[in-house]
């Protein structure tokens, strides 16, 4: 409903063409756009009459506006600018109107080009929104008609035999529910004294636990201690295969049998001859068995020490302690089991036939839960029945609006040639008469301040027939006599006035402008004369503009009728082929720009 001609009003909204072109520019060149331009999109009818307007395509942004609903054009047409600059920022939403024309000249529909909604001015878009307010509200009238009659045709779901269908299911369920009431009581007199059961129940169970809990922390302890045990075997161990390995490296129980061997070799060496080689080996012995000598004393320091070793005694006695402590906690647990057993069995005792009431009780539940079931079930073919209906409903909607839809292809088809036929008669009327019109008048504005100057007329001379006597003279007219000098001049003669440079008729005088003068000018795009002396040069530029004026009309009226025929046999209109061109001339602007920008 923003004058185009779609169901879908992000289809095909319009926006001023000079504004769509300087908010690509500003993108273009990483400009910060401003609120007030992105405002200005808001409503296409707030623009000048001529302003040229086309479409674009928001179904894309308003899919990414969230709280929209896919929708940002309200029914009065205006574009929901102020969500998308919520949603999306000022930049955003600008770079959401671009990106909705380039989808809209994507053409995402495949809609033939005859069919799709041509630019426009602001009034002709006025003039196409009335026209389609009014096409709206006649069809509505008649679609209403149309609705009930066919909603007529099909039954709605009785409500009715669905609300007494679930009331006796209730009535059931309410019956189940009665006789389940009835055993729960039976129950309750048969649970007497469960609080007391349980609270029996509650103290022997914790004083289980208390139980468990202090022979938990007496089994630690002893796996404690026994590995403290396991330790102190395990370094006896060690010390044992250190002292035997010790033993046998020394292979010498005691000082005296060193030294005893000492001696016996010195004294072999002394009273009996050898050899050089088996004096070496004497000698290398007796070395060797002074290096094991102090080796000696530390195997009998090893045995000492692994003679009065701890063996762990103690750890031993604390170990048959805890046992005798372990099985005093666990008598006390075996006796608090044996009273839990007697209550559990006095109260079995007590309950008697309970367990079969509460089967029938689990009965009754699961003949309730299957009556819900058959009810909800219930429902589910009655929410079906009614969402059939409902698509019914669509269908008849959809019919309603396909049909109302080709009709208003067709008005639109015939408001499509319409507009074509009107182009082509404007271009009867000369494009350019409002231009040089105002060229003319200019100059005539201007000639009236030019000085003009009388032409004298010329007295014919006429001969003089004299008859005065012979040797007379007659003086001629002092006008008509010739400087006559007695000798030479040698200097100019001064000019009587004091201005040298003085017109020879009239002088230069100021040009008195008000605003609506000043505005002539200022459409033409040349400066206001501010004296007589600028007329002669503000007219020869009049004079040009309107020769090249003239020029274009000759062109002009000889494209008129290709014109013509290209408006009614092509369907191209001449604001479109401007627009093609400005479009194309501001792309190459704004790629050399870039260029441009990139080589600095």
């Amino acid at each position: 409903g923003d004058g185009e001609v779609e169901i879908d009003e992000e289809a095909a909204f319009y926006v001023g063409q000079k504004l769509l072109l300087l908010l690509k520019l500003k993108l273009s060149k990483g400009q910060e756009i401003s609120r007030p331009l992105v405002d200005s999109f808001a409503h296409p009818g707030a623009l000048p009459e001529m302003e040229m307007l086309v479409p674009i395509d928001l179904r894309e942004a308003a899919a990414n506006v969230p709280g929209c609903e896919g929708r940002l054009v309200d029914d009065e047409g205006r574009l929901g600018v102020e969500l998308m600059v919520q949603h999306l920022g000022i930049q955003g939403a600008a770079a959401a109107i671009v990106q909705a024309q380039l989808r809209y000249l994507s053409n995402p529909d495949g809609i033939l080009e005859d069919s799709r909604p041509k630019p426009m001015n602001v009034q002709e878009w006025k003039e196409s929104w009335e026209e389609w307010e009014e096409e709206e509200e006649e069809e509505e009238m008649v679609d209403e008609e149309e609705a009930e009659e066919e909603v007529d045709k099909v039954q709605a779901p009785d409500r009715e035999a669905f609300d007494a269908a679930l009331a006796k299911i209730q009535e059931t369920v309410d019956g189940f529910q009665a006789e389940q009431r009835k055993l729960g009581d039976q129950i309750k007199e048969r649970s007497g004294g469960k609080d007391d059961f349980f609270t029996q129940k509650a103290g022997f169970r914790c004083q289980l636990d208390e139980f468990s809990a202090k022979i938990d922390v007496l089994m630690e302890r002893k796996a404690e201690i026994n590995k403290g045990l396991g330790d102190k075997r395990q370094e006896a161990t060690d010390q044992r295969q250190e002292l035997n390995k010790l033993k046998k490296s020394v292979g010498y129980t005691n000082e005296s049998e060193i030294d005893d061997r000492i001696r016996s070799i010195e004294w072999t060496m002394s009273t009996e001859s050898v050899s050089l080689k088996q004096e070496k080996e004497y000698l290398k012995e007796i070395s060797e068995l002074k290096k094991r000598r102090p080796q000696v004393a530390k195997v009998k320091g090893m045995e000492t020490s692994l003679a009065s070793r701890d063996t762990g005694g103690n750890l031993k006695e604390q170990i048959g302690s805890i046992n005798e402590e372990m099985a005093l906690y666990r008598d006390g647990k075996r006796q608090i089991q044996e009273k839990m057993s007697a209550l559990m069995e006095s109260r079995k005792e007590q309950m008697g036939d309970l367990p079969q009431i509460m089967e029938q009780r689990d009965g009754l539940s699961k003949k309730i839960a299957e009556k819900v079931q058959e009810r909800n079930a219930l429902r589910d073919e009655f929410r079906q029945q009614e969402r059939d209906y409902n698509q019914h409903l669509r269908e008849v909607r959809d019919k309603r609006q396909a049909k109302a839809m080709e009709e208003r292809n067709e008005r639109q088809k015939e408001w499509n040639q319409q507009k074509l036929v009107r182009a082509a008669e404007k271009l009867d009327e000369q494009p350019f008469v409002c231009e040089m019109t105002l060229i003319e008048q200019t100059m005539a504005f201007c000639k009236t301040f030019t000085a003009t100057k009388q032409t004298k007329a010329t007295e014919e001379k006429k001969e003089t027939a004299h008859t005065n006597p012979e040797g007379s003279e007659v003086l001629i007219r002092k006008e008509d006599r010739e400087e006559e000098f007695f000798f030479v001049p040698t200097a100019k003669k001064k000019n009587k006035s004091k201005n040298t440079g003085a017109k020879a008729e009239g002088s230069t005088k100021p040009i008195k402008h008000n605003a609506v003068t000043f505005k002539l000018f200022d459409d033409l795009k040349l400066d206001a004369p501010i004296t007589t002396d600028d007329i002669p040069g503000l007219l020869e530029k009049l004079e040009e503009q309107l020769e090249s004026y003239k020029v274009k009309v000759k062109k002009w009226e000889e494209k008129r009728e290709e014109m013509k025929r290209k408006i009614l046999e092509d369907g191209i209109l001449p604001d479109e082929e401007e627009k093609k061109e400005a479009e194309v001339e501001a792309e190459v602007e704004v790629e050399a720009e870039a260029e441009a920008e990139k080589k600095e």
